[in-house]
């Protein structure tokens, strides 16, 4: 069973006032810590709030060298759409050096 509150217009909107200013504190709180925690490369926890650190993830760019690839092996691993899994292609094709991108490492801020 769902307990509903009823609030008249001016309580509403009071409480749509007081989550904007918290939500603009949080935020506040947020550009404080996420540069810290970048900057220690960890996860930090502290009582049932925890910042976690993630890395940078490489993105492999499989097509650029398998498109080098022979026809057969690219024609074993394309779907009836027309997609291609360069990702098979390039091991099919014996291709080892596969460029990338570094991304951004990033931070959540959880509460658990």
């Amino acid at each position: 069973m769902t307990k509903t509150t009823t609030m008249n217009e001016r309580e509403l909107a009071l409480a749509m006032l007081d989550w904007a200013e918290l939500r603009e504190q949080l935020e506040k709180l947020e550009e404080k810590i996420i540069p810290v925690v970048l900057e220690k490369k960890k996860t930090h926890v502290v009582g049932n709030v925890r910042a976690r650190y993630y890395n940078p993830r490489k993105e492999y760019d499989y097509e650029k060298v398998g498109i080098h690839a022979p026809d057969d092996i690219i024609e074993d691993h394309t779907d009836q759409y027309g997609a291609v899994d360069w990702r098979k292609v390039c091991i099919d094709a014996s291709i080892t050096e596969i460029p990338y991108a570094t991304g951004k490492a990033s931070v959540a801020l959880i509460l658990e």
